[in-house]
């Protein structure tokens, strides 16, 4: 899934990525960025540095694994080197068969254990790998004011282009960044929502109990972004985060009930009640109703802010 990322404004060594989902590249034969209005024949961006295939991981399995296991979460890997807790990674077996895993757990130089079972079975010399591509930021170009662009209103600012070679197939594909003076964030912490809704942690299906829902309380924030994205009709920003944390806190309820009634079986009833409580509280705050503090974004880059949701 790609997400718009947020550049900080003049801090270097930042990058933007793409997970290929063909599989590991060989080799990235063209990055270029444009504005994000600009089509391919546009004048790019001299905002990166040369591109790269993530090194790690890419190690082998070595020892059966996933599908018939006592415990079919289990990956037996040669070496762990930059794996990530959270990081999606890429199973290959020798006969062609693969899959997606997020990794849960880290047994340094022995093993990864998945979010989920595989569905496959894995052997000896079977690949895991990531696929993500990726490019430095110029630091000439992060601390340049002019571009830090404002027009895009809920559009991302830039766009990149991505030319790899997968398998020996040339693939072309798109992601998208914003630079910006602070990035965006919510302040919303798993205690937030059960202070709110007492209760919240504990009926959290058993995929965010070791989280505490942390990860759902992101996906909350993200779709809250989006659900603001579709009643902005132009450069507004959010000013009150404590607008962003409420809305966060009630849709991170709306998220925890659906996966719990998606898991459990059970009605959804609760699922229905959370999602009319969002979203009655969305349209008393949303912005057609004028009650959503909007901060000025009409003036000079130089005082282009990023606070909570705003991007800019």
């Amino acid at each position: 899934m790609r997400t718009v990322l947020d550049i900080a404004f003049d801090v270097t060594g930042q990058l933007v990525y793409f997970d290929a989902p063909e599989g590991r590249p060989s080799s990235v034969t063209l990055v270029e960025v444009f504005r994000w209005h600009s089509g391919d024949n546009g004048t790019a961006e001299s905002a990166l540095g040369t591109p790269t295939v993530e090194t790690n991981p890419a190690t082998t399995i070595d020892a059966a694994s996933g599908y018939g296991q006592a415990d079919p979460r289990v990956l037996n890997v040669a070496a762990t080197t930059d794996m990530a807790t959270d990081r999606r990674y890429l199973v290959t077996s020798a006969d062609g068969a693969r899959e997606w895993f997020d990794v849960l757990e880290i047994d340094s130089a022995n093993s990864v254990t998945a979010k989920h079972p595989l569905h496959n079975a894995y052997a000896t010399s079977d690949t895991v790998q990531s696929t993500r591509i990726q490019a430095t930021i110029s630091p000439t170009w992060v601390a340049d004011e002019t571009n830090l662009d404002d027009s895009a209103g809920p559009n991302p600012s830039y766009r990149v282009r991505w030319v790899y070679v997968v398998s020996g197939v040339t693939y072309v594909a798109d992601s998208y960044f914003n630079l910006v003076r602070y990035v965006g964030a919510h302040g919303v912490r798993p205690q937030d929502v059960e202070t709110t809704h007492p209760g919240w942690l504990d009926r959290l299906p058993t995929d965010h109990y070791r989280d505490q829902g942390r990860r759902l309380i992101d996906e909350a924030y993200r779709a809250v972004k989006l659900d603001l994205h579709a009643v902005w009709t132009d450069d507004a920003m959010v000013a009150h985060t404590e607008v962003i944390d409420d809305l966060t806190r009630w849709k991170a309820l709306e998220l925890g009930e659906l996966a719990r009634y998606m898991t459990s079986g059970q009605n959804g009833d609760s699922y229905t009640v959370a999602k009319t409580a969002y979203q009655t509280r969305f349209d008393s705050l949303a912005r057609i109703t004028n009650k959503i503090p909007i901060r000025d974004s009409t003036a000079s880059a130089t005082i282009k802010e990023s606070l909570g949701l705003t991007r800019r």
